[in-house]
């Protein structure tokens, strides 16, 4: 919570200016009263009630940079609708493993 600044007087520089305590410290009601699409909070800040409230709010939940596999893992046991990751083929194996629909491989060029 500490980077969305909640509790903290003011706007919050990491949320382009939104002040955080006017939408109860929750970021998915700050990302709906804002028109936004999704929320993408970082993967570290994400837990249940956040993917509940986002849910119930029309949001998918997509956190970033999530890097390891025990972290995938986890974020996918919560439920989140997709991972920002610098490791797509770590992501990748972890689905198939799951029996989850892979996405189009792509192979890497140059």
């Amino acid at each position: 919570d500490a980077w969305m600044g909640v509790g903290q007087p003011g706007a919050s520089p990491n949320l382009g200016g939104i002040d955080i305590d006017d939408y109860d410290g929750s970021l998915p009601k700050a990302a709906a009263a804002q028109g936004y699409d999704a929320v993408s909070p970082t993967f570290g800040s994400v837990t249940p009630a956040m993917i509940t409230d986002a849910h119930e709010l029309g949001l998918p939940v997509i956190p970033w940079t999530v890097n390891t596999t025990a972290d995938m893992a986890r974020l996918m046991d919560l439920g989140v609708d997709g991972i920002i990751t610098d490791y797509p083929t770590r992501l990748r194996t972890l689905m198939e493993e799951r029996g989850l629909k892979l996405p189009k491989a792509y192979t890497l060029k140059g």
